[in-house]
């Protein structure tokens, strides 16, 4: 897949948290990357399942 491509999207993913939050795009990035820090993982779907695996999230 193209890594541009993928950045991108990523990258809308955030925005739309953000405005959904009504916060700022840095402070949802700061968050996740504190969360990603964290569960000491390197992507943020690696943050999903560490973040069910450790009961963080209901399911």
């Amino acid at each position: 897949m193209n890594r541009r491509a993928d950045a991108a999207r990523a990258g809308q993913a955030i925005r739309a948290v953000a405005g959904h939050l009504r916060t700022s795009l840095r402070t949802v990035q700061r968050r996740v990357r504190r969360l990603m820090d964290l569960a000491r993982v390197q992507t943020r779907m690696q943050l999903g399942f560490q973040a069910a695996r450790l009961g963080w999230i209901p399911g």
